[in-house]
């Protein structure tokens, strides 16, 4: 399975989660926040970690370039793979033809996926917690 498809899959068990919820408004919108948060995550662990094991002197902010332009970029190339059009439509009629137990076995992977990439974060704040940052103020 290509990295391409994977996303779809991703995308597809949020929105197959927000679909079978009693409000179905907006079902691809919360999909998408959903996946533009976990990748947000991503990036946060990344920075976090390289603050912990890289530069300590590292300061990182949210008007820092190096924050803004993948946040921004995630949102921009989200919207066009799922929201702009309905692409990730033909894909979700492909997963929903899926056999229940493949689709089951696809759906505790992305949760745990996505449990690690929260556990990754929760530990980062730990580590960094343990750090005495006086040592590293200029």
């Amino acid at each position: 399975m290509g990295f391409k498809k994977i996303y779809y899959y991703i995308f597809y068990q949020f929105w197959a989660v927000f679909e079978g919820s009693p409000t179905k408004w907006g079902t691809v919108w919360k999909a998408n926040l959903m996946i533009c948060i976990i990748e947000n995550l991503i990036i946060t662990d990344a920075i976090i970690y390289y603050t912990i094991y890289g530069n300590r002197f590292y300061n990182a902010s949210l008007t820092s370039p190096e924050v803004c332009i993948p946040f921004f970029a995630i949102f921009v190339v989200n919207y066009f793979a799922f929201s702009h059009d309905d692409t990730w439509m033909d894909y979700a009629n492909e997963f929903n033809e899926w056999p229940r137990k493949k689709n089951l076995i696809g759906g505790i992977i992305v949760f745990v996926f996505v449990a690690l990439i929260i556990g990754f974060m929760l530990n980062g704040f730990y580590l960094m917690s343990k750090i005495n940052w006086q040592e590293y103020r200029r």
